[in-house]
């Protein structure tokens, strides 16, 4: 019978024979595939488990209801199947209603039947021991069914009349135990009842509350005002009711339409649109997945090539008697089949194992609350399917050349290869090429970018795999001077490229992978660096609340409270007054803006926590370590004359230049301003422009728009208000804290100190860089000693002559040290050469796209440090390591070469 399965029955039993019979060998090709697979099984595992859905978490979210709504006063929502994946509050212009929809509007959509279940979620500041703590207060009747999976009760009792409150473990470990009182603002007297938690997140200082217990003050709002429904009616809400709701200002997540989503067609227009985030994640996907092929073909392809030349004269002799060429290459592939399969099963049982393990590991370290262990097996049978094809397509190329190989040398004892093939150094030659034009063309891309230079981080890696050859024969004829034991190392790697260049590809595709990365993360952060703006002098700061949560009669109490405590804490601090932009209350307010045309009208000004315009007659303390002195001087030149002051930076010409519009002004004499009203609804209407003696002051970094005399302020006769106290510097950490609790034991506790610390380097980019080192360290470690011994192991005859001609003992360790090195130290200083070419490339589309007007075409940091670890350290750290491992004595053998 013949077919394209003939003989692989007997090439399989033969294989598994030898795996059997060479089980060291075996053993170490298993862990090379097994332990990808098991590694990637593991993650994920956990990474589904962890993945809530909104089918899967949806009665963490609605509870048993039909579906929950959100309600918020004006404009009409855009929404998909979840509400919040996407979408929100489109505003009113487009003729969306400019109130608050009511439980009659809600009954009209879903019929005078339906049920509606009201709670509220609200965030509140309180101080529990000495601490200023933020905390989530649901206000809701937890005795209805509706909320039957929103929470969970572990002590205690529910909520049963006004001022009663459970409890989460959060606030217990604070020291709020059952029986005691809580005081929230506005309810003071709060009693435990018992303690609860959330469904669906863990780790914040949550509580539940009876209705009506949190009865602020009227003059005050707390800082979330949209009022919840959940709905229980006999039908479900349809995607039709969705939007008729959507139109009304509701934001919808009904059971029924997450069960049955919306087409894409049936979605509002903003809303369909492909999902560039899918997209992203699916090139990265399939980026990922072939490095990860790669550095695994390229680890466990000098094991088949050992294994290979272990087999030769039998190879031979099947070619002597008859056997073609395909025959020889199923011999090898053979044991690849029955090797791969086997460490793809151990890997992927090892990896739910491992997986199922480290689900709790990971939940402590997350505060959602994970789901139910999941393990989708569609994907982890194509992730044990990518290991065997993996480990085969690794046997393909000592396959090919095990076909190739000289049968009368082989039989009479001698090498059999075959020269290496002259068109693979031009195949990589010009894959490299086309890997850095594609790395070119990805930094001109503003979409996309990072896929296209991380798709040229594949070629321009197998383009200098194939290019290895000649460079390892290069390496050779370089060490012909060198000592005996380092030139033995490089040219027995030349004589042997089959299982050497697979070696030194593994180093390489690893260390261009981290410095490539290395490079994108440290030029991310340099950019951080780069475009950092104080927001005061260094050590100094200022208070400020959210003056939008309480209605302007209230506020000059509130600011009475903040000032004497601050006072109190820091004597040097001193009053800022200035006008809001906008009231955020809902009623009208007035803003001054300059004429729309005007030069100084470009100005770069950004808004700080004491809004755009500053009311005073003197620059605020906290500007101190932006405006210098003689900018001081200036400015407080100007405002004793009477006249506005408005502040400049080096973003201003940019930004006139970008838009083409006309610089600003610097010699400026005189200004326009005009007076805005708003109505709730952020629409305005201009008053009479009035023009006014005006001087422009060019700072490093304009923080606010201008400074308006006190005197000019009351001509316009717009209302001032204070918006903040400036302390100066400096000021440590503690009492930061100290005047933060201070000022919640005082009764504003959403009032909040900043105090400027300068830029520092955030704790992910530093922990990206040594997870980077160590993953590829070990890596590297791992490649480069898995093909040194197995070149020891294959080299074994040849060091066996060495001892017979009268080499020392220590001279095997010191070979074995240097093919260490010379694998290691060639592969990390070619990866670190390719890494550049991505690593640098990726700089454009990652932090070539500064909204700081002016600044350069992208950032640019090479962690030098870790590239040198990685190619000096990492080479010399394995070679040691080597030396006093490998075994300095062997037995002598009879050889013919």
């Amino acid at each position: 019978m013949n077919g394209p399965l003939t003989g692989w029955r007997v090439l399989l039993r033969i294989a598994w024979r030898d795996v059997l019979r060479n089980k060291g060998r075996s053993a170490l090709i298993l862990v090379m595939i097994a332990l990808p697979v098991l590694g990637v099984t593991a993650a994920h595992a956990v990474i589904s488990t962890a993945d809530v859905n909104t089918v899967e978490g949806l009665d963490r979210r609605i509870g048993t209801a039909d579906a929950l709504l959100e309600v918020q006063a004006g404009g009409r929502v855009i929404q998909g199947a979840d509400p919040h994946d996407g979408g929100g509050w489109a505003g009113d212009e487009d003729g969306g209603p400019d109130r608050a929809a009511t439980p009659a509007d809600i009954a009209d959509v879903l019929g005078p039947d339906t049920k509606l279940v009201p709670w509220r979620q609200d965030w509140v500041n309180t101080v529990l021991d000495s601490r200023l703590v933020n905390v989530s207060v649901m206000s809701a009747d937890l005795r209805e069914p509706a909320f039957d999976g929103m929470w969970e009760l572990t002590s205690g009792r529910v909520p049963e009349r006004t001022g009663e409150i459970l409890v989460n473990q959060e606030l217990v470990d604070r020291g709020v135990a059952m029986g005691d009182t809580l005081d929230l603002p506005g309810a003071k007297g709060l009693e435990v009842v018992g303690e609860a938690e959330d469904a669906g997140y863990r780790g914040e200082p949550s509580a539940w509350a009876f209705p009506g217990s949190l009865t602020a003050d009227p003059r005050q709002r707390l800082s979330h005002n949209v009022d919840n429904y959940l709905v229980e009616t006999e039908g479900g809400v349809d995607w039709t009711q969705v939007r008729a709701l959507n139109a009304i200002g509701v934001q919808v997540l009904s059971r029924d339409v997450v069960a049955d989503p919306p087409s894409k067609s049936q979605l509002p227009e903003e809303l369909a649109y492909d999902d560039y985030d899918d997209r992203m994640i699916a090139a990265t996907v399939v980026l990922v997945v072939t490095m990860a092929l790669l550095e695994v073909i390229l680890l466990a392809g000098p094991a088949f090539a050992v294994g290979a030349r272990r087999m030769q004269r039998h190879l031979a002799q099947v070619a002597a008697t008859g056997g073609t060429p395909a025959q020889v290459r199923r011999a090898v592939l053979a044991t690849a089949v029955v090797l791969g399969g086997i460490a793809a099963g151990i890997g992927l049982l090892g990896g739910i194992l491992v997986g199922r393990l480290g689900v709790p590991i990971a939940q402590h370290f997350d505060k959602s609350v994970f789901g139910p262990f999941d393990l989708v097996w569609t994907q982890l049978l194509g992730i044990a399917l990518l290991g065997w094809i993996s480990a085969v397509v690794a046997a393909f190329v000592p396959a090919w050349i095990a076909s190739r190989q000289d049968v009368v040398k082989v039989l009479a004892g001698r090498r059999g290869d075959r020269a290496p093939s002259k068109a693979s150094p031009v195949v990589g030659a010009a894959l490299f090429a086309a890997g850095v034009g594609v790395a070119v063309h990805g930094t001109r891309q503003n979409m996309w970018g990072e896929v296209w230079v991380a798709g040229s981080a594949v070629l321009v890696v197998v383009g200098a795999v194939l290019l290895l050859s000649p460079v390892v024969a290069l390496v050779s004829r370089f060490a012909g001077r060198a000592p005996l034991p380092l030139r033995y190392a490089a040219r027995d790697a030349a004589r042997h490229r089959a299982r050497t260049v697979p070696a030194i590809g593994a180093v390489m595709a690893t260390v261009t992978g981290v410095v490539a990365l290395g490079i994108a993360n440290a030029s991310d952060a340099e950019q951080s660096r780069e475009t950092y703006q104080p927001s005061a002098a260094l050590g100094a700061g200022y208070v400020s609340y959210g003056t939008d949560s309480y209605e302007p009669s209230a506020r000059p109490e509130v600011w009475k409270k903040v000032d004497e405590v601050t006072l109190k804490a820091f004597p040097g601090a001193s009053v800022v007054r200035g006008l809001r932009l906008e009231d955020g209350m809902g009623g009208p307010a007035t803003t001054l803006s300059l004429e729309e045309g005007d030069g100084p009208g470009l100005l770069s000004g950004w808004s700080s926590d004491y809004g755009q315009w500053v009311v005073s007659d003197t620059v605020p303390d906290a500007d101190l370590g932006i405006v210098d002195a003689d900018e001081r001087k200036e400015a407080s030149t100007a405002l004793a004359a009477g006249k506005l002051v408005l502040f400049t930076d080096g973003d201003a010409a940019a930004m006139a230049k970008e838009m083409d519009l006309p610089a600003p002004d610097v010699d400026l004499t005189s200004a326009v301003l005009e007076t805005w009203k708003y109505d709730g609804y952020g629409r305005g209407k201009s008053g009479p422009g009035v023009t006014v003696p005006a001087t422009v002051v060019e700072v490093d970094h304009a923080r606010t728009t201008g400074i308006l005399p006190t005197a000019m302020a009351a001509r316009f006769g717009v209302p001032v208000e204070q918006v903040a106290i400036s302390v100066p510097g400096p000021v440590s950490k503690a009492e930061e804290q100290a005047l933060e609790a201070a000022l919640g034991a005082a009764g504003v506790p959403d009032a909040g100190m900043y105090v400027e610390r300068g830029y520092s380097d955030s704790r992910e980019t530093l922990l990206m860089l040594l997870v980077l080192a160590a993953v590829g360290g070990l890596l590297m470690v791992g490649g480069t000693l898995t093909a040194t011994f197995l070149a020891l192991s294959d080299a074994a005859p040849d060091l066996a002559t060495l001892s017979a001609v009268g080499a020392a003992p220590r001279e095997r360790r010191l070979v074995a040290a240097c093919y260490a090195l010379v694998v290691g130290g060639v592969g990390a200083v070619l990866g670190a050469l390719v890494g550049l070419v991505p690593g640098i490339a990726a700089t454009w589309p990652m932090t070539g796209h500064s909204w700081e007007y002016g600044a350069p075409s992208h950032y640019l940091d090479i962690p030098w440090l870790l590239i040198l670890g990685v190619v000096v350290g990492l080479p010399l750290l394995t070679a040691l390591v080597v030396g006093l491992c490998a075994r300095s004595r062997l037995p002598l053998v009879a050889r013919i070469d």
